[in-house]
């Protein structure tokens, strides 16, 4: 996507997509709407939306999620609402939405958790929906 420079909505439902390389958004600064559900996706690395600055929804329910490093989202400061519902995500690390201040709505349901700590939503003071 590196010509797309102006791009803001992208839905990318229901393909086959089962690796997102960190590089793969760079480019798209003006991203506000990210569609990735339905997807083979395990894994998302650290720098994966590091420039979507402007993302304001992320979802990526009904992949294969396994693993999600904790600093993902750290860079998504306007992100408000994210879908992780319907994944394989087994922990969330207390860091992992830490600098999601604006996070309204957080959907994690229909995954395989057996440990969140208690400081994980600390610095979500916005949020008022969690599923």
């Amino acid at each position: 996507f590196n010509q797309c420079l102006k791009l803001s909505n992208l839905n990318l439902s229901g393909n086959q997509i089962k690796n997102i390389e960190k590089e793969t958004f760079n480019q798209c600064l003006e991203l506000t709407f990210l569609l990735l559900s339905g997807n083979q996706i395990k894994n998302l690395d650290k720098e994966t939306f590091n420039k979507c600055k402007n993302l304001t929804r992320l979802d990526l329910s009904g992949n294969q999620i396994e693993y999600m490093d904790k600093e993902t989202f750290n860079k998504c400061l306007e992100l408000r609402n994210l879908n992780l519902s319907g994944n394989q995500i087994k922990n969330i690390d207390k860091k992992t939405f830490n600098k999601c201040e604006n996070l309204t709505c957080l959907d994690i349901s229909r995954n395989q958790i057996q440990n969140i700590d208690k400081d994980t939503f600390n610095q979500c003071e916005n949020l008022t929906c969690l599923d």
